[in-house]
């Protein structure tokens, strides 16, 4: 049974046009859209790498510097050869000493080049040298009490190297009050303050009281001495005054006696 000739003409109309009975081609812009996402997709998202600072035996305590190392060497995934070469590359000025006056044998093994920056770097007379600093510490002129905390925190990262104790706290904190002039020491002993965060946060609100209380007399005097100075000149404007009158009245009297004569 053939089909009814509508349903056929239909059925032709509802089928895209073609060209030579190929399928229809696609638009240019889609085609650009599908390919940059398909290949978007395929893109793997890239892995940042830790890079160290350099190391120079002075700056960053030894400690710090090797767990730094160590840090990034687990997150870049580097091999003993790649850690060689890196702690090898990130040595200078004075550390870089070692690359000339060790042991070849030493500049080849990790654990030995390890040992022997931590010889020189990190030794006890150098945790000696740095906890004499520490308790010799005196604020200097001018100089901030947040430049005063962070130079206590890193003499005693130096002199105590290890993970903070509450004795490392207590140290820090009494290095710290030592350091401020008598006055401002005192008056933290008397708040007792727990740890050297709560020293510096003290110390920053009364310094900042005495500042203000400072600037508040200082324009009180200045305004006591402006007043001072117009009395003054009120003063000698009246005396001025009360002289031109007498000389006035001097005269008078010299004319009326010479008149009489």
């Amino acid at each position: 049974m053939c089909a009814p000739k509508d349903a056929v003409v239909k059925s032709e109309k509802d089928k895209p046009a073609t060209l030579c009975g190929k399928e229809p081609l696609k638009k240019k812009g889609h085609w650009a859209r599908s390919s940059s996402s398909d290949s978007e997709g395929e893109k793997l998202p890239r892995r940042s790498v830790i890079r160290l600072p350099k190391y120079d035996g002075m700056s960053i305590p030894f400690m710090t510097y090797k767990a730094q190392f160590n840090n990034a060497a687990a997150y870049n995934k580097w091999s003993d050869s790649d850690q060689l070469a890196q702690l090898k590359a990130c040595l200078t000025s004075t550390a870089a000493n070692v690359m000339w006056d060790s042991d070849p044998p030493e500049l080849e093994d990790l654990p030995r080049l390890w040992q022997t920056l931590a010889d020189r770097f990190g030794g006890h007379d150098l945790t000696e040298k740095y906890c004499t600093e520490l308790r010799a510490r005196v604020r200097k002129p001018n100089e901030s009490l947040n430049t005063l905390y962070a130079d206590i925190k890193k003499l005693s990262a130096m002199g105590y190297p290890g993970p903070t104790s509450a004795a490392k706290e207590a140290i820090m904190r009494d290095c710290f009050i030592e350091a401020l002039d008598p006055d401002l020491a005192l008056k933290l002993r008397e708040k007792e303050v727990a740890n050297l965060d709560q020293a510096l946060s003290s110390a920053l609100k009364l310094e900042a009281i005495h500042a203000a209380a400072a600037g508040r007399d200082k324009q009180t005097e200045s305004n006591r001495h402006e007043k001072g100075r117009d009395k003054y000149a009120c003063n000698v404007a009246t005396g001025q005054r009360s002289d031109n009158a007498d000389v006035s009245l001097s005269k008078v009297f010299a004319e009326a006696r010479s008149d009489a004569v």
